[in-house]
């Protein structure tokens, strides 16, 4: 073998993983950004966001669950706008 077909063993061995944010953390980054969200939406939408959920699979803040009230078949468009809406630099 050569120098860079080598491999480093140890005995015993050493395991690495990568542990995400703990839940308080999660609270802290997520609480702010649901209420962010509900902000927005209520501002361009009035009416239209039931709740907001920012799941602690994103941190937080990459990944949020929307409800979304729709009263008439128009509402399909509203709702993927106002996903977009959360999309926004200054959320993130």
């Amino acid at each position: 073998m050569g120098p860079s077909q080598v491999m480093n063993l140890c005995s015993p061995p050493i395991w690495r993983t990568t542990v995400g944010p703990g839940e308080e953390h999660v609270n802290m980054a997520g609480i702010p950004t649901e209420a962010s969200i509900l902000d927005m939406v209520e501002r361009a939408m009035p009416g239209k966001l039931l709740n907001v959920f920012a799941h602690s699979a994103g941190g937080g803040k990459l990944l949020a669950v929307l409800q979304f009230k729709k009263s008439s078949p128009a509402d399909e468009g509203r709702q993927r706008q106002a996903a977009l809406l959360r999309s926004l630099p200054s959320l993130s």
